[in-house]
């Protein structure tokens, strides 16, 4: 399944709805890494195993995480969009 684009051009996943669908048990087309990753955070409504648990988005599902984290970051905190 194609998670990543809308019809609008958006390019990006939404960590909640991704681990919705990886939990169902659906494969999940891979753009690449360079696709974002919108983590709602506290704000999340799921606990994201299926994602934490996904060999392919699990580990970017971590450095989305620990980006917010890193001293100096441009991108907003947890609860915020995903910013280029």
């Amino acid at each position: 399944m194609t998670l990543h684009t809308t019809r609008h051009h958006y390019q990006g996943f939404d960590a909640d709805v991704l681990d919705t669908v990886l939990a169902a048990g659906v494969a999940v087309v891979d753009p690449g890494p360079e696709t974002r990753m919108r983590f709602w955070g506290e704000k999340s409504r799921r606990d994201l195993t299926a994602l934490a648990a996904d060999p392919v988005f699990g580990p970017r599902l971590e450095g989305r995480v620990h980006a917010d984290l890193l001293p100096g970051s441009s991108r907003p905190g947890p609860g915020g969009p995903d910013r280029p």
